[in-house]
């Protein structure tokens, strides 16, 4: 079970990592559209509502064509941006993680990541041989799951704290 989840951690991370150079323009994108989607004039223009032709119902339903354009803009802009502020959140932990990095893991995420540079190409150019590239890689993704998501981290601490004070007693 924990070397599944170990391991899945590992894969989620991975991508994200990779992600990591686009999310700035998924942002800009997203930010666009919001800004377009509050240009947007709603259909029936300057018409004021008119409640003459609606029979007043237990419902409190109203049919009109212009307040249900209004909601349903409303709930698009909404859902838009709570994806945008979901989007930031995430950028705000990915460059976290990034900046935790020590030199030797940035130099391999800008080869790997970025550059998207070959095995082959990173052990040549590092210097370094299979065993360390496997090495420096796991330990910059871990180091990323860390940095993402410290409450992880402070609970393994407590755990082998504990496990630690049992083996005491």
């Amino acid at each position: 079970m924990a070397k599944t989840k170990r391991s899945s951690d590992f894969r989620r991370i991975d991508k994200w990592l990779h992600e990591y150079e686009f999310l700035k323009l998924t942002i800009e994108i997203l930010e666009r559209e919001i800004e377009d989607i509050k240009k947007v004039e709603i259909d029936g223009g300057c018409n004021g509502i008119s409640y003459d032709n609606i029979k007043v119902s237990p419902t409190n339903s109203v049919n009109n064509m212009l307040e249900n354009n209004v909601i349903r803009k409303h709930e698009i802009l909404s859902r838009k941006e709570l994806e945008m502020k979901a989007l930031l959140d995430h950028k705000v932990k990915m460059d976290r993680a990034y900046n935790n990095f020590n030199s030797d893991q940035k130099i391999f995420y800008d080869l790997f990541y970025v550059k998207k540079y070959s095995r082959i190409k990173i052990m040549d150019m590092m210097n370094i041989n299979k065993n360390i590239y496997n090495s420096l890689r796991s330990s910059t993704v871990y180091s990323a799951l860390n940095s993402i998501e410290p409450q992880r981290v402070f609970s393994e601490i407590i755990e082998r704290f504990a496990g630690n004070q049992k083996r005491n007693k």
